[in-house]
């Protein structure tokens, strides 16, 4: 969850947003520099980390895409895929896997701080092609393999 970006921004905020333990002696230098938008020098508490985020560790992926687009339904996603009318989208997901699987949450930049529209998403692994779907949180849910 990234920090606010406007009104007040606290240490323990900040502290909060990098899983931070420390309660005492933090360095907005240190917090700064591991920043999605790193900040090293001249690091002001609001001005500095208005917005930001730690992010999260992602695993890059190809969507095959409508034009950019998440699919209207498994079937229009599973048959351009057999023909061959997809397009390649880098997109990125926080599980442990090649690809998304049930339960990921997907995002549309590294480091994870966007998450990816709601829709019908679609790939190919070796010669198999899948679909799954993904909640207005990016979550991950219905993976399967396209019949035929």
């Amino acid at each position: 969850m990234a920090l606010p970006a406007s009104g007040p921004i606290s240490m323990s905020m900040v502290a909060t947003e990098f899983s931070s333990s420390q309660s005492t002696n933090m360095s907005l230098r240190g917090f700064g520099a591991a920043l999605n938008t790193p900040v090293t020098t001249n690091v002001f508490l609001a001005a500095s980390f208005y917005g930001q985020s730690a992010g999260v560790s992602v695993t890059s992926w190809i969507f095959k895409s409508d034009s950019g687009n998440t699919w209207d339904d498994v079937e229009t996603a599973c048959a351009a895929l057999a023909e061959g009318g997809a397009s390649n989208t880098t997109l990125y997901h926080d599980g442990s896997g090649t690809f998304p699987a049930d339960g990921d949450k997907i995002y549309t930049d590294n480091p994870g701080t966007i998450t990816a529209d709601a829709g019908v998403y679609a790939y190919v692994n070796g010669r198999t092609n899948f679909t799954f779907s993904a909640n207005s949180s990016g979550v991950v849910s219905g993976t399967a393999a396209c019949e035929g």
